[in-house]
């Protein structure tokens, strides 16, 4: 009780890259929880650019944060071909990270923290992390890492996979630098938050300061099984991320034949942030192109086995546990289902596409295996990803990196 009283007393200053609202991608929900779930024992405050992409109006900060205070920066931080040309061939610095500098805004934040009073100050991502030198000079309190992935690892397996020779140039030039700033930043901070155990391998390799793992927590369980319909095979995304629009390309090209030719009847249903209604890769047999939905958690229900074919990424899929929350059977790739322990099998992995599309036959032909993996999926969210105990623990390495 002792330490639950000191822990609300305690003023966390939060930076971020980006307003996490509409919950459409992984990364959204993945700040959005985490600021939810610190409320509840802080007093918070969340400092973050408005970019153009993901613009948020008054109303709908106000509405969708009220549980802390938010203050913002305008910002386009949006990609441009020709930045990013004149940056590979007149700097040294990572041009994903550059674009997430601003003068105007660094002043904005030294006067919050002037005024603040704050006991700590967690940097959210990678994109946040030109902020530090400002957070240095204008406060002498623990500086915290929430690490969403290796971003380095996401952009170095991009690269590989590009097909294109001045692509392929670019972003080996890009993620070489990226790597190189994000392992100054990581000996920079005093504390790391990882999000699984393979990231936080890298960087207890490559780091001093305090680590601690801090799984995702989902506060509740929907107890109703998945309505699993027949032949129903679905992956849901943002397309904005190079990694699954890399995925779904992989999986009709090479998967999906190979699931009709035993399913003609069967049908693949995708859905996501970015994704064109008119996008002509989906026009062919048995695809129902979804684009953006409101509600994932009603499409994922209803649209049978969750399919997951990452070949690049880090960190862990927010979509893919979310799936398994809800009951649903899922197939992954080994890099998309990193951070989940496997011991157990709570989902089916496979890295070809042949055993891809065989594991994902074999949960269409058999309903019954495919309510049992579903049920084992859940258990493993109910065991790993429980948000009170996970919380509880994150709160207690806290108040010791702050010496409460």
């Amino acid at each position: 009780m002792e330490i639950l009283e000191k822990e609300k007393s305690m003023r966390i200053l939060v930076v971020g890259n980006r307003i996490p609202w509409p919950l459409h991608d992984g990364g959204a929900m993945a700040t959005y929880n985490f600021l939810k779930s610190l409320s509840i024992n802080h007093q918070l405050t969340f400092f973050s650019y408005n970019t153009k992409k993901h613009f948020n109006d008054k109303k709908s900060i106000q509405d969708n944060f009220n549980f802390c205070e938010v203050e913002t920066y305008e910002l386009d931080a949006t990609p441009n071909n020709k930045k990013a040309i004149f940056n590979t061939i007149t700097s040294s610095e990572s041009y994903f990270l550059s674009r997430y500098r601003s003068f105007k805004a660094e002043v904005q934040l030294s006067e919050l923290l002037k005024r603040g009073n704050f006991d700590l100050v967690i940097i959210e991502g990678l994109y946040s992390a030109k902020f530090l030198p400002v957070i240095r000079k204008f406060s002498e309190v623990p500086v915290v890492y929430r690490a969403h992935n290796v971003e380095s690892e996401i952009w170095g397996r991009n690269t590989l996979n590009s097909k294109s020779f001045l692509k392929k140039n670019f972003l080996n030039i890009q993620s070489k630098r990226l790597q190189s700033e994000e392992l100054e930043f990581i000996k920079s901070v005093d504390a790391i938050i990882s999000i699984s155990p393979s990231d936080s391998n890298y960087f207890r390799k490559n780091s001093k300061s305090q680590l601690f793992q801090y799984l995702p927590g989902f506060p509740w369980l929907i107890k109703e099984k998945s309505k699993l319909q027949p032949l129903r095979v679905f992956h849901i995304g943002s397309m904005e991320w190079e990694a699954n629009n890399e995925a779904v390309n992989w999986f009709l090209r090479k998967i999906w034949p190979l699931i009709l030719s035993v399913f003609p009847n069967a049908e693949f249903h995708v859905a996501g942030k970015g994704l064109s209604k008119s996008d002509n890769r989906f026009f062919m047999k048995g695809v129902f192109n979804h684009g953006e939905i409101k509600d994932a958690e009603e499409f994922m229900i209803n649209h049978g086995v969750c399919v997951v074919p990452l070949k690049a990424g880090s960190g862990i899929r927010m979509k893919l546990l979310q799936a398994m929350s809800l009951c649903i059977p899922c197939v992954s790739t080994t890099i998309g289902a990193q951070g989940i322990e496997l011991n157990n099998n709570p989902i089916l992995v496979a890295d070809d596409s042949e055993t891809f599309a065989k594991q994902v036959v074999a949960l269409l032909s058999d309903h019954r295996k495919a309510i049992e993996l579903g049920k084992t999926a859940q258990k493993y969210i109910e065991t790993y990803h429980s948000e009170p105990k996970n919380l509880e623990e994150l709160n207690i390495f806290l108040q010791q990196v702050t010496h409460h």
